[in-house]
């Protein structure tokens, strides 16, 4: 009996570990995933930002017409 025990218990720290490693690397993956978004985003704006595209709005009373706040 102690040995079935036992075994249950490797069995589900096995189980517990394998599923730690897989939610880790989804995790890691979707990390990745969003930096790469990031680092796109910041390219494009730097990007914008040498055309000089923008610039008629970058003052907050520019940006009444548009219904939002400047950020």
């Amino acid at each position: 009996m102690t040995t079935v025990m036992f075994v249950l218990v490797g069995v589900l720290l096995v189980g517990v570990l394998l599923g730690s490693g897989l939610h880790t690397r989804a995790i890691d993956r979707r990390y990745r995933r969003v930096a790469r978004l990031v680092r796109e985003l910041h390219e494009r704006e730097e990007a914008l930002a040498r055309t000089g595209y923008g610039d008629e709005v970058d003052r907050p009373e520019d940006m009444l017409h548009l219904g939002g706040r400047h950020s």
